[in-house]
């Protein structure tokens, strides 16, 4: 395994404060795992929150996001003109999202997990 890449999965995982004592116990002196230069992004769908919609209102949400192998979360939403708001609880760990309205279609805001805070922006999907 390569040890960069194992390194930047001990701080995404773990937290960035436990990767240099884990890249010292393990006597490793690279220092690319410290930047992301190199590294391929992940491909496919990060994050699918599918709404159901009867008439004018939505009436369920659920939130899959396949990088924390979360799928079919119960989401509560709440839509307030340009602000859109989801709450969704996944375990002892609830996953909350604020965001706005940025064009038909398009929201911009922040998902927040664990204390963790990651950009986020969702695209509506053609129905099929």
């Amino acid at each position: 395994m390569d040890l960069t890449l194992a390194l930047h999965a001990v701080a995404h995982r773990v937290g960035a404060k436990v990767a240099p004592q884990t890249a010292t116990f393990m006597e490793y002196r690279g220092t690319g795992w410290k930047t992301n230069k190199g590294i391929s992004p992940l491909t496919g769908p990060a994050v699918a929150f599918r709404i159901r919609v009867r008439g004018a209102s939505p009436t369920s949400a659920t939130l899959e996001i396949s990088r924390w192998h979360l799928r079919a979360l119960s989401a509560s939403l709440d839509l307030h003109g340009d602000r859109a708001d989801f709450i969704s609880s996944a375990g002892s760990h609830p996953i909350h999202f604020a965001g706005q309205v940025i064009s038909p279609g398009t929201i911009s805001g922040t998902l927040i997990r664990r204390g963790r805070s990651y950009p986020l922006v969702l695209h509506k999907a053609k129905t099929s």
